[in-house]
């Protein structure tokens, strides 16, 4: 099953929670993820109901297009997951792995390999438990995380979701890549010898909100309103984020995509 997951919270145990980033993990229906992270303004918080920045994020009323230039990324990563249900939970509990394939800040990122023991809460979101390195201190600690779901939403109202993965790979230099569509959210990582790490998040919205976009297309299916922003780019790579969504309803497992000088292969396409 497919899910864009939402970071609500993170506590560093003892200290309380906080949220200093915009989170928004994608997961593809074969498990597949890629995970942005997104460092925010001191006072910002993230919308856990659209996943957007608040308005506070971009620093000036140009809104998105400010954000876009000066936020700056946390971490991003992409790979696999799975989840084991806990004996005698009712499928409340689950044991979560998710295995790196490209990570923002690891080269070795095959080695990287996070677990967290997950808890559904009364009011629908999701604790997440466990350890792993404190990035403020190199040290491993305890954590908790609160996470809640949303919906995928298909930019046209005839047509369901999508959820379309793109994958780049050279073996020679180990340049790789995810790029993933997912409703009304697309993500992107790259990590390769000659750029170095690309991030990219785009968002469908119905609605303009904030002023322009730092760079704006049509919606899908001949869909004229120009409602798929750039909301985040880090590095100087390409990615082929614009092709997932033009090609969202059409593309098809196998096919490939040309982005600059290197060729992405969809892993994955379908309605979710």
């Amino acid at each position: 099953m497919a899910s864009i997951s939402l970071r609500q919270s993170i506590a560093w145990l003892p200290a309380r929670p906080s949220e200093p980033t915009s989170t928004v993990v994608l997961t593809s229906p074969q498990r597949r993820f890629v995970d942005v992270r997104i460092l925010l303004p001191p006072g910002s918080r993230p919308s856990m109901v659209d996943g957007s920045f608040s308005p506070s994020a971009a620093g000036t009323a140009t809104g998105t297009a400010a954000a876009t230039s000066s936020l700056e990324l946390d971490w991003a990563l992409a790979g696999t997951s799975s989840s084991t249900p806990v004996a005698g939970t009712n499928g409340t509990v689950s044991d979560g792995v998710w295995r790196h394939w490209v990570d923002s800040r690891y080269d070795d990122a095959d080695a990287q390999v996070d677990a967290g023991r997950n808890a559904e809460q009364a009011d629908g979101s999701v604790l997440e438990t466990g350890s792993m390195e404190n990035p403020a201190t190199g040290v491993v600690a305890a954590y908790e995380e609160v996470w809640r779901d949303i919906d995928p939403v298909s930019p046209l109202p005839e047509r369901p979701p999508r959820c379309v993965v793109l994958q780049m790979h050279d073996p020679e230099t180990n340049d790789r890549g995810v790029v993933e569509l997912l409703g009304q959210f697309c993500q992107g990582i790259a990590r390769t010898a000659h750029d170095g790490v690309t991030v990219e998040r785009w968002q469908w919205r119905p609605t303009q909100e904030g002023g322009a976009a730092p760079q704006v297309i049509t919606g899908l299916g001949g869909s004229q309103e120009p409602t798929w922003q750039l909301l985040f780019r880090h590095g100087s790579g390409l990615l082929p984020c614009v092709a997932a969504i033009a090609g969202a309803g059409t593309l098809t497992d196998g096919e490939t995509v040309v982005s600059g000088n290197r060729t992405w292969t969809v892993v994955e396409a379908a309605n979710v």
